[in-house]
């Protein structure tokens, strides 16, 4: 989403999609932002203790015409009137805006590839995405409980009915919506008193269990890797090329339509990690994994293990910030010695 378009610029862009997609042809010819939606909708649910709600939601047709509104003015001109990531404030944003269609989110308080709940949905537009073009929509709780609602309702790109419209085909819950993602939740931090043995519980996660090194960049050097992975009666992990350095998911290997970089968490803003709440935030995400890009972790390592991770995390994230600058250098410079002749030209030699 960008900022709010100037009614007079609204006007001239509507006005032009219609001119384009040949007004009077009938609703077939608009696009889906632009077509009166005519029937309620029902959408899976779960209540605030994060049970199914048997038989979803019902949201009125007229919630939805008013959420279809709303998109129109507050998130066309980036995510587009057909919701496909491509309005006209679209080009050259890196990431690209979401491309609603899918239904794929990347942040949301569920397994890694489930649907999200509404309350992951609001978080996004009402807090933002860090490090992205979009911001933080100060809109009141109706305007945003209708345009989460109205967004559900975009057709895959193929023309086929939207996954929140998807039923169960057989079984005792056969005709009931298929249910969202179960909410991930942070819940008591074992290290809270103990920050800097929950981070170096995490360092060990990270580099030797759960080897996120193969994505994000090592943090350690060669022979202290050794050293841990002895320590611990864990063989040493294989090096990739570059170990320092994220690598890049290519765009055909995610459903979001471009390259993914893997974040250095000591360079690049954390998507969606809160102020005075970061910590819990990344326990969520290690958890819950990110859609479509990492996978959920939460059925593979206790929580005191993911609790670490956070802590972990969230040390290397400080080390970017304002003050932290020496400890930075020194961090790479330890990692530079290692590295490779060719490598000279490295943002860690720099």
């Amino acid at each position: 989403m960008s900022p709010r378009l100037p009614p007079s610029v609204l006007i001239a862009f509507i006005g032009a999609v219609l001119a384009q997609t040949g007004c009077g042809t009938g609703d077939g010819a608009l696009p889906w932002a632009l077509r009166p939606i005519e029937r309620e909708h029902r959408f899976p649910a779960r209540d605030r203790r994060g049970a199914e709600v048997r038989g979803g939601q019902i949201v009125s047709a007229d919630d939805l015409n008013l959420g279809r509104m709303a998109y129109v003015h507050y998130c066309a001109s980036c995510h587009g009137l057909d919701g496909g990531g491509r309005g006209p404030q679209s080009e050259g944003l890196v990431p690209a805006p979401r491309d609603f269609r899918t239904a794929e989110h990347k942040f949301a308080a569920v397994r890694s590839g489930e649907l999200p709940n509404d309350d992951d949905l609001a978080r996004m537009v009402e807090h933002g995405m860090n490090g992205t073009s979009m911001p933080g929509w100060g809109l009141a709780p109706a305007d945003v409980r209708q345009i989460i609602q109205f967004i559900k309702t975009f057709p895959k790109a193929d023309g086929t009915p939207s996954r929140w419209l998807d039923v169960v085909g057989s079984g005792p819950e056969e005709g009931q919506p298929r249910p969202t993602g179960e909410p991930v939740r942070a819940g008591r931090d074992p290290w809270r008193r103990s920050p800097r043995q929950g981070a170096e519980v995490g360092k060990r996660v990270y580099h030797l269990k759960a080897q996120c090194q193969e994505c994000h960049p090592s943090y350690v050097a060669r022979g202290e890797l050794a050293a841990m992975a002895g320590a611990d009666g864990l063989p040493v992990p294989e090096p990739r090329p570059e170990p320092h350095e994220p690598t890049v998911l290519e765009a055909a290997k995610n459903p979001f339509g471009g390259d993914i970089p893997a974040p250095d968490f000591t360079r690049h803003p954390l998507r969606s990690i809160g102020p005075d709440r970061e910590v819990a935030d990344l326990y969520v995400v290690v958890a819950a994994g990110v859609g479509g890009v990492m996978p959920s972790w939460i059925d593979s390592l206790p929580p005191a293990e993911l609790w670490g991770l956070a802590h972990y995390v969230d040390d290397l994230r400080r080390l970017g910030q304002p003050g932290s600058e020496r400890a930075l250098r020194k961090l790479r410079g330890a990692l530079a010695s290692e590295s490779r002749p060719s490598r000279g030209d490295s943002h860690l030699e720099r």
